[in-house]
């Protein structure tokens, strides 16, 4: 694979960081970003991929009775509804049967089950249109970092690994045995915490915190952390015990999530 073009589009500029946006403003300033972009120049792609996550989404490990796929999706609300914390006629239902499973006697498969709130979904498809793009495929976060995992193997992987994508409003974790996924989570522990946590530690707002965290990041060695003593930099001190207090909290949530995945 060559990436031949990318860009990264800020929903909002420097000066509007601190303003809360509402939905019906952020989805504008989306719409009009996107659109700027399409028209920016010549070979940008009209067919758009996305992905979700969030509260709107739920993902699943389950073991539904042993049924064809044709079977199954046409009873897959039924199966589905005491696995989902929302209204079933609200959602869009994904699911893919991983393996055949003996359960009580009885002949399972288990299944991965997604469901999205149709409103969250369509909002998100409603955003690309109007940028002047058509959704073709509209993903998991968790589920298109495993794809960009998998890409990159050259053939079937044999090891367990754990993948964290630390986003500015949340994480994503997700965890493929064989090439397999097995659990999948998402956390508000994220790049907006280390921006809250420097905004507390050094008393600034929003947009010099973020400036600060950028600036001097992590002291990872005692070495570093010896030189900014032995420098006086409090800045660098400050900002990184702040970095060091949100970085424990996504340890201990990797922790819980691999003690989880030991348990299944």
């Amino acid at each position: 694979y060559e990436l031949v073009r990318w860009s990264v589009i800020p929903l909002v500029g420097a000066e509007e960081a601190e303003k809360e946006l509402g939905p019906e403003e952020k989805k504008a300033k989306a719409i009009s970003s996107l659109k700027n972009y399409r028209g920016s120049g010549k070979g940008i792609p009209k067919n758009a991929v996305t992905s979700v996550s969030g509260n709107a989404v739920i993902v699943r490990y389950v073991k539904f009775q042993k049924l064809t796929r044709k079977e199954l999706s046409k009873t897959i609300k039924a199966e589905a509804e005491p696995y989902i914390p929302f209204n079933v006629e609200e959602v869009f239902i994904g699911y893919h049967p991983i393996k055949d499973v003996m359960d009580e006697g009885k002949q399972k498969m288990e299944t991965v089950l997604v469901a999205a709130k149709q409103d969250m979904v369509n909002q998100r498809v409603e955003i690309l249109e109007g940028g002047g793009f058509k959704a073709m495929i509209m993903d998991v976060d968790a589920f298109a970092l495993e794809s960009v995992y998998e890409s990159q193997q050259q053939g079937p992987s044999e090891e367990t690994v754990l993948m964290v994508n630390i986003g500015a409003s949340q994480s994503n974790f997700a965890i493929l045995e064989k090439g397999v996924s097995m659990v999948v989570k998402d956390s508000p522990v994220s790049g907006n915490s280390i921006t809250k946590a420097v905004m507390k530690n050094m008393g600034v707002d929003q947009k010099n915190a973020e400036k600060l965290k950028i600036q001097n990041g992590l002291l990872v060695t005692p070495q570093e952390k010896e030189a900014a003593l032995s420098a006086g930099n409090k800045e660098a001190l400050g900002v990184s015990n702040a970095v060091t207090s949100v970085l424990k909290d996504l340890a201990s949530e990797m922790k819980k999530l691999i003690e989880f995945y030991s348990m299944q």
